[in-house]
């Protein structure tokens, strides 16, 4: 999650409370986004513990993975671009909201894939998503239409 996009909504508003909420959502986000930064490191640091090799692409998957990774790049760039143009912050903040529960969804469903020593380090980063997600939802109820 951008924390940007928290930034974004802020300012639609000036409500004092509204901004302070939403600067603690921006925290959150940077952990969480600083947490899958290192989610790689880590997964490969349980690895040699195991004495087995980090994961290593072939070129083609390499080569997906750097487009997904401009993929991810593009999209927030414009979803930046989509969330300074709408009136209100509760529209950001719901459109954020309707997508991270998809996402927790997910990565629900993929943690039956990990490896038993990698599992806490699943359940961590959905732990994060889930504060994030549920901070969230505490805002929507004070400010469901906020403009």
């Amino acid at each position: 999650m951008n924390p940007n996009y928290f930034q974004i909504a802020a300012t639609k508003t000036t409500e004092p409370q509204a901004i302070e909420l939403l600067m603690e959502l921006k925290q959150l986000a940077q952990e969480l986004s600083a947490s899958e930064m290192k989610f790689p490191e880590r997964i490969n640091a349980n690895k040699a513990r195991r004495s087995e090799k980090p994961t290593k692409l072939s070129r083609s998957d390499a080569a997906l993975l750097k487009n997904l990774e401009q993929d991810m790049i593009d999209l927030e760039h414009q979803l930046c671009e989509d969330f300074s143009k709408m009136d209100t912050l509760s529209e950001i903040i719901w459109s954020l909201y309707n997508g991270f529960t998809e996402d927790i969804n997910n990565s629900n469903k993929m943690l039956k894939h990990y490896h038993p020593d990698d599992l806490p380090l699943g359940e961590e980063m959905i732990g994060l998503k889930l504060k994030l997600n549920d901070t969230m939802a505490s805002f929507l109820k004070l400010y469901p239409n906020e403009t």
